[in-house]
């Protein structure tokens, strides 16, 4: 199997991350309800695999297993996830912004403030 880099395609990805970076839109109330829509997350989700594969078996799979791990094997709400109950529920783990974790490393690693 080769791997075979189209020019075009690879000007594309690099044009739509560019445009998803920096590209904002002034979207209308409905139109962000309609984007936030469970089916139409699903359609553009397989359009970029689409995209990406070239092939619809394929893109079928990758959908399949990602929503497999997403939805079901991995969301704590369901009865099949595989996390454990002890991790979910740690007192300890708590989240810490990358602003208060660059403080916090400053005072214990460089002692500035």
């Amino acid at each position: 199997m080769t791997i075979s880099f189209d020019p075009l395609t690879l000007c594309a990805i690099i044009l739509v991350q560019l445009a998803n970076r920096y590209m904002k839109f002034d979207l209308t109330e409905k139109q962000e309800k309609l984007i936030m829509h469970p089916w139409t997350q699903l359609a553009m989700y397989t359009s970029v695999v689409y995209f990406t594969t070239r092939n619809i078996p394929i893109t079928l799979i990758v959908i399949v297993i990602s929503y497999t791990c997403i939805y079901i094997l991995f969301n704590e709400k369901h009865r099949l996830n595989v996390l454990s109950f002890r991790w979910l529920n740690n007192e300890k783990a708590e989240y810490i912004s990358p602003k208060e974790a660059y403080k916090e490393n400053l005072i214990k690693y460089h002692s500035i403030f």
